[in-house]
């Protein structure tokens, strides 16, 4: 009887704890993150980049505020923070805008990506093509419509589709629709709509970029004895892009993964309607949050410039041993 009391008790401290730890990597890495890239110049990344960079980051850290930390809240107590059950649960606005603050994190990499093919592609009309005017307003583009999207979700798909019968699940921490019917697919195919397209579209121009480095790397060794001094620039050049394109690959990769038990878990409890295990839906949403740290780290490590700017921005705010900064 004992064990039946504190069992349930242990769960949401240990649920509690990993959600608060994904939390906190995902507030801290990209509040650094942002910091590092509006503040410092020479990173070895390009403007452009930076500008797509700053919005994945953005849409990342609100992702933590808006989604990981009430739901470690939630983990902690059993409930949502902040209670309202008429006309529609707050949980299910809150799950709304993580839905579409992914689909902001998704168009980022969509961009970096694009922008990277482009470089790749067709590297002499790279600096007419992308611009940094061009950027901000592509990044602009990709809020607003999210925006609109979000406003759609709310205003009209949310009362057609459960949305006041929505209620906070347990498992996933997040609200679902209460009536697991045919009325929850369109809701569900926004998401998929919105996640696989940009993803496949990604992978393309990724084995894309790939291809045309290995042919050019071909082409150089070929060409060396020509003219060493200009062959040597482009392969320097051409290294440097095909580092960036692996980095960026390598994140979109992590999206993926972080994204795939999520959607065969909630594929197969809300459209299958077979019974899913408790800690598989935990599980499930602990991935799905940890991609929107990752990224950080990936930068950390791949960027040898950002890695040693960051350091010293973590050391400027820890005091030195006579108890003055540096």
């Amino acid at each position: 009887m004992a064990n039946e009391t504190v069992t349930p008790y242990i769960n949401r401290v240990s649920r509690s704890c990993c959600i608060s730890t994904v939390s906190s990597l995902i507030v801290a890495g990209n509040t650094i993150c942002l910091i590092v890239l509006r503040k410092t110049k020479p990173l070895g990344i390009k403007d452009t980049t930076k500008i797509f960079m700053i919005s994945l980051s953005c849409a990342d850290l609100c992702l933590g505020i808006i989604g990981a930390i009430p739901m470690s809240i939630t983990a902690a107590f059993g409930k949502f923070p902040i209670s309202r059950s008429n006309p529609v649960p707050l949980c299910f606005y809150q799950a709304t805008i993580c839905y579409v603050l992914s689909f902001v994190s998704c168009g980022s990499l969509l961009a970096i990506t694009t922008e990277r093919y482009i470089s790749v592609v067709h590297p002499l009309r790279y600096p007419v093509i992308v611009t940094v005017r061009r950027s901000k307003i592509a990044v602009s583009l990709l809020w607003a419509i999210q925006f609109f999207l979000l406003v759609i979700l709310v205003a009209f798909v949310q009362p057609r589709f459960n949305g006041r019968d929505a209620k906070m699940d347990p498992d996933y921490l997040l609200c679902f629709p209460s009536d697991r019917n045919t009325k929850s697919y369109p809701f569900f195919i926004i998401i998929a709509a919105f996640i696989f397209i940009p993803t496949v579209t990604i992978l393309f121009m990724y084995t894309r970029m790939l291809i045309i480095s290995r042919e050019c790397s071909s082409g150089f060794k070929l060409e060396s004895k020509a003219d060493g001094v200009t062959v040597a620039i482009a392969k320097q050049r051409m290294a440097s892009e095909r580092r960036a394109a692996i980095t960026f690959l390598i994140i979109t990769t992590a999206s993926i993964m972080a994204w795939l038990p999520f959607t065969v878990v909630t594929f197969m409890d809300f459209l299958l309607q077979q019974v899913v295990k408790s800690h598989w839906k935990f599980l499930s949403i602990l991935f799905l949050f940890s991609g929107s740290w990752f990224n950080v780290v990936v930068y950390y490590i791949r960027n040898e410039r950002f890695r040693l700017t960051a350091r010293h921005l973590i050391y400027s705010f820890s005091p030195s041993p006579s108890g003055v900064r540096d």
